[in-house]
C-alpha cells in the first residue's frame, strides 16, 4: 500500500484515461452542459445569453446604461450593484458619506469625547475618586 494501489485507482479514476474523464473533463459529459462553451456557459456566461441580455455590451445596458451583471470590476463603470454602492459609499460625493466619512459620526464622537460630555463625566468621576 505505498501509494501504488491508491494511486492506481485514483490514477485510474480521475487521470487523463481515467474512468470519469469522459463525464467530467472539458469535452466530457458535464463538460458539455457548465463547460465554458457547454449549455450553461451558453446560457450564463459573458456570451451567454443572460450575458446578452444583463451583462455589459448587453440590451439592458443599452437602453439604461446600466449593467446588472459584469466582469467583476468594482468601480462605478462595474454595474447597477456597482454604481449604487460607490453612489452610497463612494468617497466625496457619496449619500452616506456625511454620516460615515466622518462629519456626522465625527461630530458625535467629538462632542462626546473630546472636551464634550463623556469627557466632563470622566473628570467629574477623577474628581470624585480623589
Amino acid at each position: 500500500l505505498g501509494g501504488d494501489l491508491l494511486g492506481g485507482l485514483t490514477g485510474g479514476l480521475t487521470g487523463t484515461d481515467g474512468l470519469l474523464d469522459p463525464v467530467v473533463s472539458d469535452g466530457g459529459l458535464l463538460g458539455d452542459l457548465t463547460g465554458n462553451s457547454g449549455l450553461l456557459g451558453d446560457v450564463t456566461g459573458n456570451d451567454g445569453v443572460l450575458g446578452e441580455v444583463i451583462g455589459d455590451a448587453g440590451l439592458v445596458s443599452d437602453l439604461t446604461g446600466l449593467a446588472l451583471v459584469t466582469d467583476g470590476t468594482a468601480d462605478a463603470s462595474g454595474g447597477l450593484l456597482g454604481g449604487l454602492t460607490d453612489g452610497l459609499l463612494g468617497g466625496e460625493g457619496g449619500l452616506l458619506d456625511g454620516v460615515l466619512g466622518g462629519d456626522l459620526l465625527g461630530g458625535l464622537t467629538d462632542g462626546l469625547l473630546d472636551g464634550g460630555l463623556l469627557d466632563g463625566l470622566t473628570s467629574l468621576t477623577d474628581d470624585v475618586a480623589l
